[in-house]
């Protein structure tokens, strides 16, 4: 089947799927076809699967009929804002301007792991006011305007960066505001960070890295925190009638396996004069009106702190 589109008539198509307007919505190809984008000329994907291959379709589109993604029939050389990196999958926003460049795309499964992904990744170099490296990545995630919005490693990697908090080991991930002042990371360990109640440790054991648009450790424009999780501090506050109370990480059973356990982070945000911890419940101080004492537990891979005597025989 072939169907017109914007980028001109498309062969072989076949699982098509359309808008209520009747725009072609997505797609895959049963032959070669060459789609001209504001990244260069890509060729969608038309060869047959394998182990390694995610299922879905070749290209999809918006509803005015732009392009808003493309899968590559093989790794390929994409122009984005800040030269050019390889890609299998890349997809654009409405006005055709690119928003996430993947190197690889692909299936992890029983027959393709993680570490077999890995060995195919090459380490892209980047330049930064905060650092300068070279990591295998996930993703390059950009603004409309082409500035760098945010990148995610793959989970074997660690970088350091240098942010107004300092020197800081990061894993997961970084993300930036859009005039490229940090705005967020993912902690690789316990690190002490200044905040308007104490030094805390910001570090959350068990992230959800599925992009690193958002991560555990938060800062303003300015370079303050805005937000972080920690898993080795006890918040002790004193409350104006001089009472305490008492904020920490929780020791969980892990849902996915009963024999095991995770560490529910004590996430704390700084927000109008005030501070908001949650762990399960949420808390609210005023930082005018409160004192604040941290305890700190040194963190122990796979030891979740503040555990109790039966966590560690004490």
């Amino acid at each position: 089947m072939e169907i017109d589109t914007r980028y001109g008539r498309l062969a072989g198509c076949f699982d098509e799927e359309f808008y209520s307007g009747g725009t072609l919505k997505s797609c895959s190809f049963e032959c070669e076809n060459h789609v001209e984008t504001g990244c260069g000329t890509l060729i969608p994907r038309f060869g047959p699967e394998n182990a390694r291959r995610k299922y879905g379709k070749a290209v999809g589109f918006y509803p005015d009929g732009a392009i808003k993604r493309v899968v590559l029939e093989k790794q390929a050389g994409v122009i984005s804002p800040i030269g050019e990196f390889p890609a299998e999958l890349v997809t654009f926003y409405e006005n055709g301007s690119v928003c996430r460049v993947f190197p690889l795309n692909g299936k992890i499964s029983g027959f393709w792991s993680e570490a077999d992904e890995e060995k195919l990744a090459v380490p892209l170099h980047f330049s930064f006011d905060f650092g300068e490296f070279s990591a295998k990545m996930i993703s390059i995630h950009f603004y409309p305007g082409g500035s760098i919005q945010s990148i995610t490693l793959f989970p074997c990697e660690r970088i350091t960066l240098q942010t107004p908090l300092g020197k800081v080991k990061i894993r997961g991930g970084f993300s930036l505001y859009e005039d490229g002042r940090l705005q967020s990371m993912e902690p690789a360990e316990p690190t002490p960070v200044t905040t308007p109640i104490g030094v805390l440790h910001a570090f959350d054991s068990n992230p959800v890295v599925v992009t690193a648009d958002r991560n555990s450790l938060c800062l303003e424009p300015g370079g303050s925190v805005a937000r972080l999780s920690t898993v080795t501090d006890e918040i002790i506050v004193q409350l104006p009638d001089a009472r305490l109370e008492r904020v920490l990480p929780l020791k969980k059973t892990n849902p996915l396996d009963d024999e095991t356990t995770v560490t529910l982070p004590v996430q704390v945000e700084f927000q109008d004069g005030g501070v908001r911890l949650t762990c399960e419940k949420v808390h609210r101080y005023s930082l005018a009106e409160c004192a604040f004492t941290i305890l700190h537990v040194p963190y122990v891979a796979g030891f979740s702190p503040c555990s109790g005597c039966s966590g560690c025989g004490g």
